[in-house]
């Protein structure tokens, strides 16, 4: 969910405002977040519990579909709460790090104006030294 929320973040910290072209990106971070709380049951707040069943098929997955709620208003307000709390948390982390990393994003976005594209090589020569903080609060360093 942070790197997807990772545009959105740079146009924040860049710009202090959000555009939508990252709305697809918030679209697919935010299916996640539901997906751990209502499917996988991957949230404290939520438990141990499947509040929606998977998609089924591949084609039903296609389509939009209605199906009867399986649980109360409680539980719908505290999906609704921890949904937003997890895409606030990637989002944030996704700021967090690039804030960390500005002069290596501002480089970033010079090599993409000036060449359009980027090689793995060149993407990996330019993310030497990037300081990515994991949620137990130790440091990383990608390294070459």
């Amino acid at each position: 969910m942070t790197i997807l929320l990772g545009g959105r973040a740079a146009e924040a910290l860049i710009y202090a405002d959000v555009s939508t072209g990252a709305a697809d990106d918030l679209a697919k971070a935010t299916d996640i977040a539901r997906s751990m709380a209502v499917r996988f049951g991957m949230t404290p707040q939520l438990g141990q519990a499947v509040y929606e069943a998977g998609n089924g098929s591949f084609l039903s997955a296609q389509a939009p579909f209605w199906r009867p709620r399986t649980y109360g208003d409680g539980a719908a307000d505290e999906i609704d709460r921890v949904v937003k709390e997890l895409v606030d948390a990637a989002f944030r982390r996704a700021h967090a790090i690039l804030e960390r990393n500005l002069p290596l994003l501002m480089r970033g976005a010079k090599e993409l104006l000036a060449h359009e594209t980027l090689t793995n090589t060149e993407l990996m020569k330019l993310a030497e030294g990037l300081l990515v903080e994991p949620s137990d609060g130790a440091h990383l360093a990608i390294a070459s």
